[in-house]
């Protein structure tokens, strides 16, 4: 026990970016005695471990928790470094957990839903994103409106996390570790519209490079980003639609253009310029031309990922409860039958044991059973 609690309090401290000494000061303690504390040299009363737990802004329970692996993740970053390396193990047991509960869950039940691309093959993401429109029942002619629950119907599972990487946004889960699953960054200083890009994003990589699910690997490979960007780009903005919607502002200013035709597919402006050079309409200069005349007509810098004429930013905790409206109603579902506690229903949810009893109590308000 010793030794997984110091290994977890060394992780956690590195995915924090915090010094010995910074822990050891927020906690109350002496650098002396949390570094025995942290290399397993000596047992810890309660009191000091919930000390260090609010130094690193973490619950008691990620003191304890035994590392657990996924063989089949596909968690790539760009300029890897030490802390980078440490918050990716952190959110890698946080999904890990998740899934674990999540299929707990989905085999008492018996509510496991098929996953309707398992079958999907093909190289051209292009051709690839119109089949899989097609599967999931997409019109053609149709903007995506709710990504999230596009994603759930096929039977990939979604989770939302707030990642300490403003540079990285998603990570994709394979079948053999409970998924397919994908968790999207939704922090505060990623757009919704990067956050929406990112589900179709890492949906192409669960079809298009199954072979590159590998836990060790923490390199982008450019040529799979680009396939994969691309998909997204075409499940996003069938081609078809995006030449009727950019036909419809062609009396527009073409900055003008750009925004209306992101706001109606509810993505970014880079990504629809990404189709504009796509189509050979544009030259690569665009990035800089579309920089500097918003500036001129907004007065508005587009740096530091500013994503101009944004979707609203919902608020996470909220968007969390939609997104995982499913695992919501298996932890009813498996209450009701007694199959987990309350307590355990906290814990699988991550809320307090109060607000837990307050969501129960809530569901005694409607009577669900209808007609």
């Amino acid at each position: 026990m010793l030794d997984v609690l110091a290994k977890n309090i060394y992780r956690l401290r590195k995915a924090s970016g915090l010094k010995q000494e910074e822990v050891a000061e927020r906690a109350d303690l002496s650098r002396a005695a949390y570094l025995a504390i942290e290399k397993g040299k000596v047992n810890a009363r309660s009191e000091t471990l919930h000390k260090i737990a609010e130094a690193l802004n973490v619950s008691i329970r990620d003191l304890y928790i035994d590392l657990p692996q996924l063989k089949s993740v596909r968690f790539r970053m760009k300029k890897i470094t030490e802390q980078k390396k440490k918050a990716r193990e952190q959110e890698i047991i946080k999904i890990a957990i998740w899934l674990k509960d999540y299929k707990y869950l989905e085999e008492k039940l018996d509510k496991k839903v098929e996953n309707k691309l398992a079958k999907v093959k093909g190289s051209d993401p292009v051709k690839l994103a119109a089949k899989v429109r097609g599967l999931l029942g997409l019109d053609p002619n149709e903007p995506v409106r709710d990504i999230y629950e596009v994603v759930n119907a096929a039977g990939i599972k979604l989770h939302l996390a707030e990642m300490p990487m403003d540079d990285f946004f998603g990570v994709s889960i394979g079948e053999a570790d409970g998924g397919p699953a994908i968790s999207v960054n939704v922090s505060k200083g990623i757009s919704v519209e990067r956050q929406i890009f990112t589900v179709a994003h890492e949906m192409a990589h669960l079809i298009l490079h199954k072979e590159s699910f590998k836990p060790e690997m923490f390199d982008d490979v450019p040529d799979e980003e680009k396939e994969a960007d691309k998909f997204a780009g075409y499940f996003l903005m069938p081609d078809d639609e995006f030449k009727k919607a950019l036909d419809r502002c062609r009396g527009m200013h073409w900055v003008d253009a750009i925004l209306t035709v992101k706001r109606y597919f509810r993505v970014s402006y880079l990504t629809v310029i990404r189709r504009l050079l796509d189509l050979g309409m544009a030259d690569t200069s665009i990035y800089q031309k579309f920089n500097s005349e918003y500036l001129k007509m907004y007065k508005v810098s587009l740096k530091n990922h500013y994503e101009p004429v944004a979707l609203r930013e919902p608020d996470t905790s909220s968007s969390n409860i939609i997104v995982e409206k499913k695992l919501h109603s298996l932890v009813r579902e498996a209450i009701e039958k007694d199959i987990i506690t309350i307590s355990k229903a906290a814990e699988i949810l991550n809320i307090s044991h109060h607000d837990m009893n307050t969501l129960a109590n809530s569901w005694k308000e409607i009577n669900w059973k209808l007609n």
